[in-house]
Order: structure tokens, then sequence, then C-alpha cells
């Protein structure tokens, strides 16, 4: 049983179970303590290694980027055929896999109400030789907590997630 944080210094009360005795332990237990199921789950929303990303799309209802692994570099083939900036896809691909849930909606009641049933935005990247495919979906954003978040679902999942940015 962990109890209040002690008035003195920086420690808080505890008991063992089936026990009288009351001793006192760092506080900073007594906070580790205090955890709900969020903050044990993994909170990766796409899990992938830049090195094996071979191809990455970027689809928005008014364009598609697609962009292609040569060799240690990156080229677009759509809507252009140039190169690209090698050092920009590496930061994008970097932002995508470092994107963290904040908050879970496990079943939500409709897509709607969260900018997902018709997304602003698609993302995938397509890993290794079967080039299999990891996709976002880029939702509303709201502010919450005085920073802005975003709502993005993956489509093989059924969970609705916000990620802060």
């Amino acid at each position: 049983r962990i109890g209040k944080t002690a008035p003195v210094g920086f420690s808080a009360y505890a008991q063992l179970e089936g026990t009288s005795d009351v001793k006192l332990v760092p506080s900073v237990f007594q906070t580790g303590m205090k955890r709900e199921v969020k903050d044990l789950r993994n909170k990766t929303i796409l899990d992938f290694q830049d090195a094996d990303v071979q191809q990455v799309e970027i689809i928005t209802p008014q364009s598609t980027i697609h962009l292609v692994r040569q060799g240690d570099g990156w080229a677009l083939d759509q809507p252009l055929n140039a190169k690209a900036d090698a050092t920009e896809v590496t930061s994008f691909l970097s932002a995508l896999r470092g994107a963290r849930a904040e908050e879970f909606v496990d079943q939500p009641s409709a897509l709607a109400d969260y900018g997902l049933d018709a997304p602003r935005e698609k993302v995938a990247v397509l890993t290794g030789k079967e080039l299999a495919r990891k996709e976002l979906w880029l939702g509303a954003e709201k502010a919450k907590d005085s920073k802005n978040v975003l709502w993005v679902k993956r489509p093989d999942v059924d969970a609705v997630n916000d990620v802060a940015y």
C-alpha cells in the first residue's frame, strides 16, 4: 500500500500488505506507482526502421507524392521525376517514426468525430523487399493542454490515437 507524501523530506508512506509496519520510501516510488493503463501501453504509432523503407507515399485529396529509394538517396517519381532531398526525407521519416500516442480511443463511435472518415492525408511507408505497407491516416487537429494534437489512425487497427506536435 502506498500512502501520502511525508510532511518532511522527499518520502512517502508505504505498508506491505499483511503487516502493521509503516515504512518511508522515496517519493519517486509513490509517483512511479501512479500508473494508468494508457501509461503502460505501447505508444508507437508506426514501427519501422529507416533503412528498411523503400518507398514513401503522401496522399492528400489534392495530390500524391511518391518517393523511391535509389541507393543511398531518394527520388520523386510523382507528381514529377526529380531527385529528392535525402535530408528532408530522413527528417520526415524520423518525425513519422517518432510519433507517439497520447490517448487511445479503442472503439471510436464514428470516425467523423476525429476527422478520419475522409482523412486529410494518408502517409504510407513501404518496407523491405516485399514492400510491406505501413499506413497512417491523419485527421482533425485540436488544442489540448496548451499544445496541439492530431487524431491519427492506422487502417489495420480499430483504435484512434492523438499525437502531440
